[in-house]
């Protein structure tokens, strides 16, 4: 009785985080974009390789089995994340051997399980971004704040929760680099940033500017680049080496993204030149110029983690879940600031709504798959109306400009927000102590729940049902 009567105290202090993670795990188990079906038949397929002797053809066997129609897409990812995924489903690799069942991922129970720990990770990259805001002088209210901005963030919920995105994993050891860098822990925030290139190399690009402004040595910085990248490359290679025609398609994906970072093309004196190395390698250049005050080190360490992001995606073709590199930076640049939080917070909320709104609407796939999940096993036979239609029927070039305006209106006020928190700047006689702070508690709360509602749009369209 008395244990309890201390859980039903415990879930009266903490309601506000029950409340929170229940909605985002019912947000999770609604929609299964067809990648989390590949994401988590590769973790299975580790045990698979490892156990089975053919370790070093890992990349072969998913070619088979997706030839089985197991899984859709090839492997593509590096080895330490294909066994970072492993690790949560070798439950679903035993189950599957035992039973004999072929595909467990066909059941509804080993969908949900699959993706549990997407929220998981969510959930302890809040409480790490607590710490970094704590880091950053944000009192205890900030820190609550911090922690909900981001883990209800119109990015996460699109990338971890409903496409189910393993982005996340990066995500969190990047922050873990990000803490021990502003506590100058050089060791931990080294070996944490090591295990960020691991998982994609999106975070050599995405980190330098953070490395740059704290190390502002030369030499120190190209070998904490170029460390994580040669130890990527050697625990690749005896892959490649073994399974030149598995490891292929992950050649082939190399390629693709390289190709999408030179498309886009200015002239500069005769030459057409990528934009994408335009804007990074100016955003890098910027913070290996700046003067950086000591005492606002920090800050800028935030403010050109966020510039470099928004410089990156700027300059390249992008996908709805890579949206999650940006939730840190943006959340962490709101709280550094006390003033106009009620009017930023809401240009936020509508500015990522927008963008979402334009995400869900002409990557309708990403949101789809409804019928795998909570509403199929709710409404069984359903006829339900999909997000495809709607594209259908506005989709045509007639409507093209109203979805290009959504995104326009994101990239407005992303550059805007750059301009706003340049740390240079100077905001009129008032210190940042005398500054006044606005509360933002139920402004939280009304965005967490627009952003769940727009993610799940699918879900809406099957509740109204069809006339």
């Amino acid at each position: 009785m008395k244990n309890r009567i201390n859980v039903i105290d415990w879930i009266q202090k903490n309601k506000k985080y029950v409340i929170v993670f229940i909605l985002l795990f019912l947000t999770l188990i609604q929609v299964y974009y067809t990648d989390t079906r590949s994401t988590t038949r590769q973790g299975i397929l580790f045990w698979e390789a490892l156990f089975s002797g053919r370790f070093f053809q890992y990349y072969s066997i998913n070619l088979q089995a997706k030839q089985n129609g197991l899984m859709l897409h090839e492997a593509n990812y590096d080895m330490v994340l294909n066994f970072l995924m492993g690790v949560w489903q070798l439950p679903l690799y035993i189950i599957e051997k035992i039973t004999g069942c072929g595909d467990i991922i066909n059941f509804f129970s080993a969908r949900v399980y699959s993706k549990i720990y997407l929220l998981l990770l969510v959930w302890i990259s809040g409480l790490e971004m607590r710490k970094i805001g704590k880091s950053l002088g944000a009192d205890e209210q900030d820190q609550e704040h911090i922690f909900f901005m981001f883990v209800t963030s119109a990015f996460v919920i699109t990338s971890a929760l409903v496409n189910s995105q393993v982005d996340i994993i990066g995500v969190f050891f990047t922050l873990k680099a990000l803490y021990h860098a502003l506590e100058n822990n050089n060791k931990k925030y080294f070996f944490y940033f090591l295990c960020a290139v691991q998982c994609k190399n999106f975070a050599a690009f995405l980190f330098l500017p953070v490395i740059i402004i704290k190390e502002r040595n030369v030499i120190r910085i190209a070998v904490i680049e170029m460390v994580p990248l040669a130890l990527s490359a050697l625990v690749n290679l005896p892959f490649k080496l073994a399974d030149p025609a598995g490891t292929a398609p992950k050649t082939e994906r190399l390629a693709f993204m390289i190709q999408e970072m030179l498309e886009r093309k200015i002239w500069l004196f005769g030459y057409q030149v990528p934009v994408f190395f335009v804007l990074v390698i100016a955003g890098w250049l910027l913070a290996w110029f700046i003067k950086v005050p000591e005492e606002k080190k920090k800050e800028y360490m935030i403010y050109f983690g966020y510039l470099g992001t928004l410089l990156f995606f700027i300059g390249m073709s992008t996908s709805a879940y890579w949206f999650i590199y940006f939730a840190p930076y943006l959340t962490l640049l709101f709280f550094m600031r006390k003033d106009r939080r009620q009017d930023r917070l809401f240009l936020e909320v509508i500015c990522c709504a927008a963008m979402a709104v334009g995400y869900v609407f002409c990557k309708y796939w990403q949101f789809s798959g409804v019928e795998v999940m909570l509403m199929g096993q709710l409404m069984p036979g359903r006829d339900f109306i999909h997000l495809e239609e709607l594209w259908e029927k506005y989709g045509h070039a007639s409507y093209y400009m109203a979805w290009t305006v959504t995104y326009a209106i994101f990239a407005v006020w992303s550059v805007g927000a750059a301009i706003y928190h340049c740390p240079y700047r100077k905001y009129g006689d008032k210190t940042e102590t005398e500054v006044a702070k606005e509360p933002i508690g139920k402004g939280l709360w009304l965005r967490m729940a627009i952003n769940i509602l727009i993610n799940c749009a699918q879900v809406l369209l099957c509740m109204i049902g069809r006339r």
